[in-house]
C-alpha cells in the first residue's frame, strides 16, 4: 500500500491507498483510473487526471453487490447505495464514502435518468 503525505495549512493530512483499479466499459467508455483511499475523516473515491467520460444529465456513483458481469442498466439501482452525483466528466475529483462502503463489492457510474450504466468496477481485488 502506498502512504502519500502533504502538508495541509495547520497540520499534517494523511491517504492510504486501500485498492485501486480501472473501470469495465458497460455503455459507455471511462477513461482513467480510480482509488480508495483512506484519509484522516474517511475513505474517499479518487479519480485520476486522466478520468474521462462522456457527458449525461444524471451520471451517478453507486455501490452495489451486483458483480461487474452481472449488473447492467436495469438492475444497477437494485439495492444499491447512492455515493455522490459525478462533478465532472473529465479531470482529477474526489467522494466522500459512507462508512459501510467495504460492504459493496462493485463501484457503478450509472445515468439514473435514461437507465443507463456507464462502466463498473471492482472494489474486490
Amino acid at each position: 500500500m502506498a502512504l502519500v503525505v502533504w502538508m495541509g495549512a495547520s497540520a499534517a493530512a494523511y491517504a492510504e491507498s486501500i485498492t485501486e483499479g480501472t473501470w469495465t466499459k458497460k455503455s459507455n467508455k471511462i477513461k482513467g483510473a480510480w482509488a480508495i483511499e483512506q484519509r484522516e475523516d474517511g475513505a474517499y473515491l479518487v479519480l485520476d487526471e486522466d478520468f474521462k467520460t462522456r457527458n449525461a444529465p444524471d451520471l451517478k456513483f453507486m455501490l452495489t453487490n451486483n458483480t461487474v458481469g452481472a449488473v447492467n442498466g436495469k438492475n444497477a439501482t437494485q439495492d444499491a447505495l447512492f455515493i455522490e452525483n459525478l462533478k465532472s466528466n473529465k479531470g482529477t475529483q474526489s467522494y466522500r464514502l459512507p462508512d459501510n462502503y467495504g460492504d459493496y463489492s462493485t463501484l457503478l457510474l450509472h445515468c439514473e435518468q435514461f437507465s443507463k450504466l456507464w462502466g463498473a468496477a471492482s472494489l474486490k481485488n
